[in-house]
């Protein structure tokens, strides 16, 4: 399972949040730049990838303590390349 830090693009939150990568985008690159799209209390949003994670489960651990992760992303952004993608792999 992968787990993805990020920021919001549009600035309603500054603070860097966690996100987990589904199994039906296990498949496709994500990387620290790409835009996802994320489901918010009020919205939709895009955030901003600053950092992949690789875990076994959904928990982030370090070494002052852990969290779970139990937010997913829904989508990429750029969909276009992911279905190339998603068809090579095919």
């Amino acid at each position: 399972m992968r787990i993805i830090q990020g920021i919001h693009i549009n600035g309603t939150d500054k603070k860097k949040r966690y996100w987990k990568v589904p199994e039906r985008l296990e498949t496709l690159r994500i990387k620290k730049g790409d835009e996802v799209i994320v489901k918010t209390p009020e919205d939709f949003s895009r955030v901003k990838v600053t950092k992949v994670i690789s875990s076994k489960n959904d928990v982030i651990k370090w070494r002052g303590g852990q969290l779970q992760v139990r937010q997913e992303i829904l989508t990429t952004v750029s969909q276009e390349i992911d279905r190339k993608f998603m068809a090579k792999k095919d």
